[in-house]
């Protein structure tokens, strides 16, 4: 996920007021014009040392809050977030209503990091009031705030018309963790906006919802290629068995980070159903196809694919003959360890071959 912003660190000061040099040179582009002057300079120097201590000098502070340059108003929102105190909650809010867009949305991400439930109450002020753009910002900080009654304020944003924030929604309830809100997600899992659909799905895999499994699988088939990975994913989180062999078709999807999110799925649910169509991956151009194949076969550990790993020992590359070393020891037994004792007495073991 994108975040609205690009948040940059001032934390190093020399002598009690100076910038180290490093410091200086990452901030040239954003800061260049404040560090200009003395004044500017000894600003972003007072709010480097209370990042640094990890509190802040409400006296300084409250002055520095209504600056008149919008990077110094921007620059305490940031700070607040970064120390996480609760008692910073005040001065974000406030600063929610700033007039510039980057100083309201450093303090709509800050008020997110500091979290907990006396940062919902601003949050949702903003998310009830605020200009339509503002609100993905909000409903993604609403996720990081870590507040399962988050999950309440986020849910209704689901069913608005703006697919936009239906998408970043989803995303919210996921890292919201409130598994008991899983169930709103099926109202967008079949979104006609793909990625509402795929933002569903993952948050579907990430909130661990069985009751999604039937709609997850469903989309195993849908046109686009994204979907169709999120879909895989979200069966392998929640290991659902009976996905198996519809995930099994996608080993061979024409979109290679779905058939790489298949063969990886496959070895995650671990199902002896998938393990022919992993059988057949081992013969495929792709390294990583082939190592994840593997890997695959492994974790199902079934005597009858030794025969088919064993030749993969000595594969032109050395990620293979990795995996395959692997896969032998769970799939040869005996086999397998008299196979590897013999190359180690030759020096040609496959790692070395």
């Amino acid at each position: 996920m994108k975040r609205a912003l690009h948040i940059l660190a001032i934390a190093a000061v020399l002598s009690g007021a100076i910038f180290a040099p490093s410091v200086l040179a990452g901030a040239e582009s954003r800061y260049g014009k404040v560090l200009k002057s003395p004044a500017g300079h000894e600003k972003l120097a007072t709010l480097a040392r209370m990042e640094e201590a990890g509190a802040i000098d409400d006296a300084a502070f409250k002055a520095l809050l209504s600056d008149t340059e919008p990077l110094i108003r921007a620059r305490c929102a940031e700070v607040l977030g970064r120390i996480g105190n609760q008692s910073g909650i005040p001065y974000l809010a406030k600063l929610t209503d700033d007039s510039d867009r980057t100083v309201a949305t450093t303090a709509i991400y800050s008020l997110g990091l500091v979290g907990g439930t006396a940062a919902l109450e601003p949050l949702k002020r903003c998310l009830d009031g605020k200009d339509p753009v503002f609100k993905p910002y909000v409903l993604e900080a609403l996720g990081r705030t870590g507040a399962k009654e988050a999950s309440r304020i986020i849910a209704p944003w689901l069913r608005t018309f703006n697919s936009t924030v239906r998408a970043q929604a989803a995303l919210a309830l996921a890292f919201a963790a409130d598994s008991a809100a899983a169930s709103e997600l099926e109202a967008i899992i079949q979104d006609p906006d793909p990625k509402v659909a795929w933002c569903a799905e993952y948050a579907m895999g990430r909130l661990g919802y069985a009751g999604g499994t039937e709609h997850l699988t469903g989309l195993l088939a849908y046109e686009n290629p994204e979907v169709r990975f999120r879909a895989i994913e979200a069966l392998a989180r929640l290991k659902f068995n009976d996905a198996v062999p519809f995930i099994a078709r996608l080993v061979k999807d024409p979109d290679r980070w779905v058939a790489v999110k298949a063969a990886e799925a496959l070895g995650r649910i671990g199902s002896n159903k998938g393990s022919s169509a992993l059988e057949g991956l081992l013969a495929s151009k792709d390294v990583y196809l082939r190592t994840l194949a593997l890997n695959g076969l492994a974790v199902v550990g079934q005597r009858r694919h030794f025969d088919s790993v064993k030749p993969l020992l000595d594969d032109s590359s050395a990620m293979v003959r990795r995996a395959a070393l692997g896969a032998a020891a769970k799939t040869g037994g005996d086999d397998a360890r008299t196979l590897l004792l013999a190359a180690v007495e030759r020096g040609t073991t496959p790692e070395k071959s």
